[in-house]
């Protein structure tokens, strides 16, 4: 690829991320600063009011500790998803942000908003981790070494083990990253096992009776003797193949 296009596209990656990232910032530092109880308007399960929350719980955070612990991983991992794969990367993040928080919604537990910008850490660690895998390149493979390396004791995260966490969240967000990592690139992986000879190579004629001429050639050069066997053939070859070697379908 062009470098030029190269930086264009890390350099996007980069001011993607940091949009998102400051949007979660502004959301905090509005409800830090005006009181406004946004937690409320988080995922409360199999609710009605808690569908908001599916478009509104991972940019609403529960305080500094919560919004500082959130803010590197999910600038690092979205990075890491717009740049590798700009042309599709915005959907599959809405549909990931999307389908977490419906699973969620659906599977959580009740009485409680659940809010936070981890359901997304996890979604997109999933979803880096097997995308690598299923395409089994080295960059992709990289990826998923580096998110195993940052991220990988995440993994305590799905189980409930702390009350006050939301554990679900994790887990419904590692479970979409997943799903959708599948579903984008396990066919290509199986497309491209499969490889094929180009035609002109194998099946032109051309290229069959340039390689006799040829062989005939060196073996005059080599053998003095042969010259006249070479000039009979050269004399007869249209008489004995028509038109040369034709496809058999």
């Amino acid at each position: 690829m062009d470098s030029t296009l190269e930086k264009k596209r890390f350099y996007l990656a980069l001011f993607l991320s940091f949009c998102i990232v400051a949007m979660i910032w502004l959301v905090f530092l509005a409800d830090w600063a005006f009181d406004l109880a946004l937690f409320r308007f988080g995922i409360i399960p199999r609710e009605a009011r808690g569908l908001m929350g599916v478009i509104l719980a991972p940019l609403i955070h529960g305080g500094p500790g919560h919004v500082f612990a959130n803010t590197l991983p999910v600038f690092i991992l979205l990075s890491f998803h717009f740049y590798l794969n700009p042309e599709n990367a915005p959907k599959q993040f809405f549909l990931i942000w999307i389908f977490s928080g419906v699973l969620l919604w659906a599977g959580g537990r009740g009485g409680t908003a659940h809010v936070g910008a981890s359901s997304w850490i996890y979604a997109l660690s999933a979803f880096l981790f097997f995308r690598g895998l299923l395409l089994g390149n080295i960059s992709a493979l990289v990826v998923s070494v580096i998110v195993v390396f940052l991220y990988g004791s995440l993994i305590w995260g799905v189980f409930p083990l702390e009350e006050k966490i939301s554990w679900e969240g994790h887990l419904f967000g590692a479970v979409s990253g997943t799903l959708f990592a599948f579903y984008y690139f396990f066919p290509t992986r199986s497309k491209s096992e499969i490889t094929e000879e180009p035609e002109s190579e194998l099946w032109n004629p051309g290229h069959f009776e340039n390689f006799i001429r040829e062989e005939s050639r060196s073996n005059t050069l080599k053998d003095p003797q042969n010259e006249k066997q070479t000039k009979y053939y050269q004399e007869n070859r249209d008489k004995n193949t028509g038109k040369g070697i034709r496809r058999l379908f």
